[in-house]
């Protein structure tokens, strides 16, 4: 996490004083610093999820976990009402030095946070190469039941989730004539329903995570559904609220499942395989899913996506070894 947010601040605040200084960076530097940022945050998600159970005790984690989605939301939908006021007001290099100015701050919160040592991070007999250890995840996945079932439905979840997301702007065109507005709205109203549930889960503190993650699944695919199935623009606002608590609901049962489930020494290649895998399955199936929504009813591009996704969230309901974590 040092290494991550270190990077970032060196980067964006190199451009952010170059920028200011009269050197104008070109576009391809630009697309770069948004590329290296966002690989350095790529390593840093993993290795904060890893790392909660070091912050935390063990009956702590979903309220943990919680609580870092809550604040996650709430400043995403801070974060991007306000950042184009703050270009407007600052000029694009001073709002660089100010992103800088943030990622430092997160910095400081890692290098001042009370880390338990005591926990084992490591093994010497593990090769740590970053291909040998990615391996070496995966292959813990494998032997494992459990995990190979979230492994699997995560990339089938993760599939799905790829073709819905690119076609709710085609579907929001396509059924009621409507745009950005429209487009912004259901977003907001997704981030009020992740907010509101990950509060509501914080403070039921829930034990039942793999519970908790498999209905999180179902809810968010009933919420799609009514979503893609709405008459009218008023009705896509519960939809997607309903959506937003069902996504909050899996987002932390599923972190909250593996930091029970893995040890220490095997948490951060878990994540790292669980993350690398997610992403190398969405990309293409946007990819997909855009070209097949301006060729097809993306309403039924998103009711094809929402009912996988339920079948998912109900086959998982019915696996007992899933039910037993967190009892």
């Amino acid at each position: 996490m040092v290494l991550a947010e270190s990077t970032r601040v060196l980067l964006t605040a190199a451009v952010g004083v170059l920028w200011s200084s009269g050197f104008a960076p070109s576009l391809p530097v630009l697309y770069s610093l948004a590329f290296l940022t966002s690989t350095a945050g790529a390593f840093f998600g993993p290795a904060r999820a890893a790392a909660i159970p070091r912050l935390v005790k063990h009956d702590e984690l979903v309220t943990a976990n919680a609580l870092d989605g809550l604040s996650a939301s709430l400043t995403n939908t801070l974060a991007w009402a306000g950042s184009g006021v703050l270009v407007a007001i600052l000029g694009p290099a001073n709002a660089l030095l100010a992103d800088a100015v943030t990622i430092l701050v997160s910095l400081a919160g890692v290098l001042l946070a009370h880390w338990d040592e005591t926990t084992t991070v490591g093994a010497a007999d593990v090769d740590q190469r970053p291909w040998a250890a990615f391996a070496g995840g995966f292959a813990w996945i494998w032997r494992r039941p459990l995990m190979r079932l979230v492994f699997i439905t995560g990339s089938i979840q993760a599939l799905a989730a790829g073709f819905f997301v690119v076609s709710i702007a085609p579907f929001l065109e396509q059924r009621f004539h409507a745009g950005a507005p429209l487009y912004g709205i259901q977003g907001a109203a997704f981030g009020v329903g992740v907010m509101a549930a990950a509060w509501v889960i914080g403070s039921v503190a829930v034990r039942r995570v793999g519970s908790l993650y498999a209905a999180g699944i179902a809810v968010s695919a009933i919420g799609n559904s009514a979503f893609a199935l709405s008459p009218v623009r008023l009705a896509v606002l519960p939809a997607v609220f309903l959506a937003g608590w069902g996504n909050a609901a899996l987002n932390i049962g599923e972190i909250s499942l593996l930091q029970q489930s893995v040890p220490a020494e095997f948490r951060g290649r878990v994540f790292a395989v669980l993350a690398t895998t997610a992403t190398a399955t969405l990309i293409p199936a946007m990819l997909a899913g855009g070209w097949l929504s301006d060729h097809w009813q993306a309403q039924w591009i998103m009711l094809l996506a929402s009912l996988v996704h339920l079948t998912i969230g109900l086959g998982l309901l019915c696996s007992k070894r899933l039910r037993s974590v967190g009892r």
